[in-house]
């Protein structure tokens, strides 16, 4: 009876063992090393002082430069931001940050996108799951179990994956066996997760300090350049309660410990500005009163006046981010700020209102082309993004898909819509060129579209 019992043991203690090789072999093959959030967790893991973090989503990881901002200021500082960061991932960054280094500031950056779109924390995430790595398994367990009891993690979709990670973080089989071998090979050959992350995503470059950028710089021509704003755009001002629990939490926390706190918002493309339209002045001015109720000042760079901050078109590589030029600008400014901020100096000045920021955009920004097929022809229109004092003017073209003539549709009007009765059914490109009425340009701006008629 005991020997039966005894091989029972020794047969669940050897399936175990299987189960547990097969889940550890899964993980390293198919889980991403070069991840951001690995790249984070592993700068922070070597740094030896740390009194000053920079985190929050991606548009804090391509703005901050720890480098440049310490070299100025004296401090020692890292970018503890990561792509779609959640707010409760944020304040276990900031808590990890405090409890290893006593940090005394935290820059975090909000906007009201944020308070919107809050979702449940997924225990799968790269944050986490990386984070638990550096703070040990019992620290790991105690915040997965805080966001289960008091955030409902365990009901978000993918939170199983704490056990499966490589299932939602960039996982290596998406390139196939290529992208296996490939992950498989980094974590043999002793190479940096930095240079696994650049390897991953080509023109990506590090800096150092949980920083990296790239020096491309956006297409204003693409075809969803001007697509940002308007797909983000949410027309009912309101924002999610567990969103603004987390912004108290961190509002405490910080509070509670000593840390100094500021929040920002970073500088996107202007198309942006106009896409949102009042809506954006509306949504930061409700963002900066939810944080003012909890004692926090919140400064919005988008405004910003020349004399802190004046960057080019060409200083973001896509529709949110700044570039690697863009962002030495901006914590170049950043310095100058928080120069003034400690001196006890009023900031106030360094920024326009909102009505004063919308009134110097005397330019066009960007062009949206849209087309649809009708029983009277093909219905072009355009839509310009510009300066309220700015009137534009557009030129619609087509021409077969795969040709590549253009022929003109009509001539430059202030009128943003036409109609096009094409000789033949088919397929076609669309192009609507736009500039400001009175320039002679051939164009400011252009965007394409495809349509069937």
């Amino acid at each position: 009876m005991q020997t039966s019992r005894l091989k029972k043991l020794l047969s669940a203690i050897v399936i175990a063992a299987l189960m547990i090789g097969l889940f550890g072999a899964l993980n390293f093959a198919l889980e991403l090393k070069g991840t951001k959030s690995n790249m984070v967790w592993t700068n922070f893991a070597q740094a030896e002082d740390l009194d000053t973090i920079y985190i929050g989503t991606s548009v804090a990881a391509s703005s901050f430069n720890p480098n440049l901002i310490d070299d100025e200021l004296g401090t020692s500082s890292a970018n503890m931001a990561s792509p779609l960061q959640k707010l409760d991932e944020t304040y276990l960054g900031i808590q990890s940050a405090y409890e290893r280094f006593g940090i005394k500031r935290v820059v975090m950056t909000l906007d009201f996108t944020t308070l919107q779109l809050n979702e449940t924390p997924n225990l799968g995430s790269a944050y986490l799951t990386q984070r638990g790595r550096v703070v040990g398994p019992s620290q790991y367990l105690s915040s997965a179990a805080w966001l289960i009891a008091e955030k409902g993690a365990a009901s978000a979709p993918g939170s199983i994956n704490m056990l499966f990670p490589w299932i939602s973080n960039h996982p290596a089989w998406k390139d196939g066996i290529t992208g296996i071998k490939r992950n498989i090979g980094t974590k043999l050959d002793g190479s940096s997760v930095a240079s696994a992350v650049e390897a991953m995503e080509p023109g990506w470059i590090y800096f150092g300090k949980g920083y990296g950028n790239k020096y491309a710089q956006l297409d204003y021509n693409s075809k969803d350049v001007a697509l940002f704003g308007e797909l983000e755009k949410i027309e009912t001002l309101s924002f999610d309660e567990a969103a603004l629990a987390g912004v108290r939490e961190i509002c405490f926390y910080c509070a509670d410990h000593d840390i100094e706190l500021i929040v920002v918002n970073v500088p996107i493309p202007v198309f942006n500005i106009h896409g949102y339209g009042q809506f954006y002045v509306d949504s930061q001015e409700a963002v900066a009163e939810i944080l003012g109720d909890m004692g926090v000042k919140y400064y919005d760079f988008v405004y910003a006046k020349p004399e802190l901050l004046q960057l080019a078109p060409e200083d973001f590589y896509d529709n949110q981010h700044l570039n690697a030029v863009g962002a030495d600008k901006f914590s170049t400014a950043f310095v100058t700020f928080m120069r003034m901020l400690g001196a006890g100096q009023d900031t106030s000045a360094l920024f326009y209102s909102p009505v004063e920021y919308l009134a110097t955009i005397d330019y066009v920004s960007a062009v949206k082309a849209s087309a649809a097929s009708g029983d009277d022809g093909i219905h072009i229109t355009g839509k310009a993004f510009a300066g309220a004092n700015v009137e534009a003017e557009y030129q619609m073209l087509a021409k077969p898909a795969g040709s590549d003539e253009w022929q003109l549709v009509r001539e430059y009007s202030p009128a943003s819509s036409a109609i096009w009765n094409p000789d033949a059914r088919g397929t076609y490109d669309i192009r609507v060129n736009v500039r400001a009425r009175g320039s002679d340009v051939d164009y400011d701006h252009f965007n394409t579209t495809q349509v069937i008629y």
